[in-house]
């Protein structure tokens, strides 16, 4: 039986506990078959995709963030009331199992438990079948379970446009 929506929320409007109430809804939420569309930053590129059979008050949401350089992969999570809750890190740093305490390197899949700490794991991209951002995509989906099948756009690989009335970025002066 899952709470009603007003019952899991506290004083404030804040979540108890984002990662608890994510699992609750767990294999209950479906993204919309919509194109996943990218929003274009200085650093890269990100599409937000809202989660539906979450409660309104959570603002649930996958992320998925893609970097300019081709080093940069890109990750895929699940934002819940403004915290991470599950992620797929296909570069970048890697981070500290709560429990094992030892650092996993990327790619790796990364949770918050059911005592609140932050858990990792290494993901083997060759046997999942992940190839890049888009197969990464499909299969936190599937891992999270949550229902769906959004059609793939690519991300946009230029840089941001300049906002007009808007400095662009320094250039350093040569010697």
């Amino acid at each position: 039986m899952l709470p009603a929506a007003g019952a899991i929320l506290e004083t404030g409007g804040r979540l108890t506990d984002p990662a608890d109430q994510y699992q609750r809804f767990a294999g209950q939420m479906w993204v919309a078959p919509d194109a996943v569309s990218w929003t274009r930053l200085t650093g890269g590129c990100h599409a937000s995709i809202s989660l539906g059979g979450a409660p309104a008050e959570a603002g649930a949401h996958v992320l998925i963030k893609h970097g300019l350089r081709s080093s940069e992969l890109g990750s895929v999570m699940v934002m819940w009331d403004g915290e991470r809750v599950a992620n797929l890190d296909l570069s970048g740093t890697g981070h500290t199992d709560a429990v094992i305490g030892r650092r996993i390197e990327t790619p790796h899949y990364q949770w918050i438990d059911e005592k609140g700490r932050k858990r990792a794991r290494p993901v083997d991209c060759a046997a999942e079948g992940i190839g890049g951002l888009r197969d990464a995509f499909y299969w936190f989906l599937k891992h999270e379970q949550i229902a769906g099948q959004p059609r793939w756009t690519e991300p946009p690989l230029a840089p941001p446009l300049p906002t007009p009335g808007r400095p662009g970025p320094r250039k350093r002066k040569s010697r």
